[in-house]
């Protein structure tokens, strides 16, 4: 829930803020008031909604949706908590560092994966160090976590397949220019919204961020030019409509990797995260209803 919200909501997020703001012609980065407005919402209500659930499971451990029925005291009688130490808070303050260090260099240098990339592993080498292992341990440690990787690259291989399919066989371009007309002709704020309904379900067919920016961006930004809506709009109906269904669809090779490495069946995350996924789509709703009437833009 916290990696979708930062996808989703990211008002710095370079791999969908980004390229569809320069297919846009928009300032990079710009109008990130709304977008902070909007990450603060869903931030606030996400958490209360995992604390809840947390909270639930305290009480009462069965109704955890992964609750191991079998054994069901297993997990409560191992689980030991861990007092929070200095090197503990180190760890946290090198990885904060490294955020910090990825926003200034997106910002200022333009970085992008690769660089995104290499700094998230120093960080990670970095705080391995800093919470006092040596270096065979920290070695032994990227190994065990790249041996877990190896099945999660398998699923995101599967899940890209369904894309690549479509592609070769020239279902997507139809799909999107089919979808993109039926704007044309709504009144302003449902014209907004109906950008946002449209984004999500070609969302399922692409769901690379940077690859529905792509496809359907050079459509957007003409068809809201014509129909009253700002570019800055067209682009959060991208960002809202390429994030939220990232958490629950099949075809996401990243969330079906999480769940393999989290060992969490498809079905029990999806009566976990269901509800909250309606809250985050209603609030989808009501900030691009805002940014219509603000005629938010273009910085």
């Amino acid at each position: 829930s916290g990696a979708a919200i930062g996808f989703s909501a990211g008002f710095m997020n370079p791999f969908a803020v980004g390229i569809a703001q320069g297919i846009a012609e928009l300032p990079t980065f710009s109008g990130m008031g709304l977008r902070i407005a909007l990450f603060l919402v869903l931030w606030v209500i996400t958490s209360l909604y995992i604390m809840r659930y947390a909270l639930m499971v305290k009480k009462d451990p069965t109704k955890s949706y992964v609750y191991n029925k079998l054994d069901p005291k297993h997990d409560l009688e191992k689980s030991e908590f861990v007092a929070l130490e200095k090197r503990h808070i180190l760890v946290g303050l090198t990885f904060l560092a490294g955020i910090l260090t990825i926003a200034f260099g997106v910002i200022e240098y333009g970085w992008y994966i690769q660089e995104i990339g290499a700094i998230f592993m120093i960080t990670g080498v970095i705080a391995g160090f800093v919470y006092g292992y040596g270096p065979s341990k920290v070695a032994d440690l990227f190994v065990a976590g790249a041996k877990d990787m190896v099945f999660a690259a398998l699923i995101v291989g599967v899940a890209r397949s369904i894309v690549i399919v479509m592609e070769d066989g020239m279902i997507i371009d139809t799909i999107v220019n089919f979808l993109a007309g039926t704007v044309e002709g709504l009144p302003g704020a449902l014209a907004a919204v109906a950008m946002y309904a449209i984004q999500i379900i070609i969302n399922f067919i692409i769901p690379s961020g940077s690859g529905q920016a792509a496809a359907t961006m050079p459509i957007m930004v003409p068809l809201a030019d014509a129909v009253g809506i700002t570019r800055q709009t067209a682009v959060m109906a991208y960002q809202l409509g390429a994030g939220f269904m990232d958490s629950i669809m099949l075809t996401s090779g990243v969330l079906m990797a999480q769940l393999s490495i989290a060992k969490i069946p498809y079905n029990k995350w999806v009566r976990y995260l269901g509800p909250l996924m309606i809250i985050w789509l209603l609030i989808g709703v009501v900030f691009l209803v805002f940014a219509y009437y603000t005629n938010y833009g273009p910085f």
